[in-house]
């Protein structure tokens, strides 16, 4: 407190202030109240004193003792300090960081100390290197164009529960026309079971002659997509295979779509027992989505014209009819204002 605070004193200084204060408590005077005047922290005079002798006090016996380090009762011994030098020097454990390092001394019976400690004296000698993470490894967006059927085809695994266990629905879905070329209900979901799948889609769309162009597979990069039967069974086919990104679903958007609608609208309003039952209900909605099923991102043609190219005239013919409709409105219209200016 005061103007000597934060400043060292002589002894001289202090042992003038020691006396002020004894003088001042000898004739009745508080000694708080006497630092308290002298702007002297009363912490700090009893510092000064503490054990000391009043009645015979010198200035030698208030100066400064000189700063003397602390003994640190926890304090690695010189030989662990080496033994974590020598083992971090050690080619073989070039590999291990310091938690690792600490952890390997200590599985070795050769030194126990914390991962702490291990860093700081790693760094006392400059022996921790930067680290440096690696990136995530970067997958590209699959190619999608396509201008015709047949280009692309992906697919999928999806789950139906019947009572306690569950059947797999294994589709595949052209990208151009949206249609289900393939798809099978079984009760597992092996690599075979998808190549039965496949061999039963190429041969459907007529894709077995030799001069037939393969269509791309599209997937994502789960356990049946990239074994080595499924890679082998393409290559031997001549099918390229584009692989969704990691937990990018939109990547292979349509098949999802196609999953979501069929459960929407047909699987998650059933309940089954029989999984015969639930096989018909699967091959009459497919059969439906195919044929039936208006598609608004196809402008409202079903798969099915999309795929066999007669999207094109109904199309061209509800642009025409919608013409003619709009004429014929327009000609009832104004003659309907004709007759009612008439009257």
């Amino acid at each position: 407190m005061g103007a000597i605070r934060g400043n060292r004193l002589d002894p001289e200084v202090k042992l003038e202030l020691v006396g002020v204060v004894v003088d001042a408590k000898r004739q009745g005077f508080a000694i708080s109240r006497s630092c308290e005047l002298l702007m002297l922290s009363r912490r700090r005079f009893h510092r000064w004193v503490q054990g000391k002798d009043l009645d015979n006090l010198e200035a030698d016996d208030l100066a400064d003792a000189p700063p003397v380090p602390r003994t640190v009762a926890n304090k690695i011994t010189e030989s662990e300090r080496q033994a974590i030098i020598d083992a971090a020097g050690d080619p073989d454990n070039s590999h291990l960081r310091h938690r690792k390092l600490a952890h390997t001394l200590s599985r070795r019976d050769e030194c126990y100390v914390s991962p702490s400690t291990a860093l700081r004296v790693l760094r006392s000698v400059n022996l921790v290197s930067d680290f440096v993470r690696l990136p995530r490894p970067t997958h590209q967006k699959p190619e999608k164009v396509v201008t015709e059927p047949n280009q692309i085809w992906g697919w999928d695994l999806s789950w139906i529960k019947v009572m306690g266990s569950f059947w797999y629905l294994i589709a595949i879905i052209d990208l151009y026309s949206r249609k289900i070329v393939g798809y099978a209900v079984r009760p597992q979901a092996t690599s075979e079971d998808v190549k039965d799948v496949f061999d039963k889609a190429l041969a459907n769309e007529g894709l077995l002659a030799m001069d037939s162009p393969m269509p791309k597979s599209l997937s994502d990069r789960g356990t049946q997509m990239r074994s080595k039967s499924i890679r082998r069974f393409f290559v031997d086919l001549g099918i390229t295979q584009l692989f969704a990104r990691p937990h990018t679903p939109a990547d292979n958007a349509e098949i999802e779509s196609f999953f979501a609608t069929i459960k929407g609208e047909r699987l998650y309003k059933m309940s089954y027992d029989d999984p015969i039952q639930m096989i018909n209900d699967v091959d009459g909605f497919v059969i439906f989505y195919n044929q039936q099923r208006l598609h608004q991102g196809l402008g409202f043609v079903t798969p099915a014209e999309k795929h066999d190219g007669s999207w094109e005239a109904i199309i061209e013919a509800r642009r025409i009819g919608m013409k003619r409709a709009q004429q014929h409105r327009l000609e009832v219209n104004r003659g309907c204002r004709g007759t009612s200016d008439a009257d």
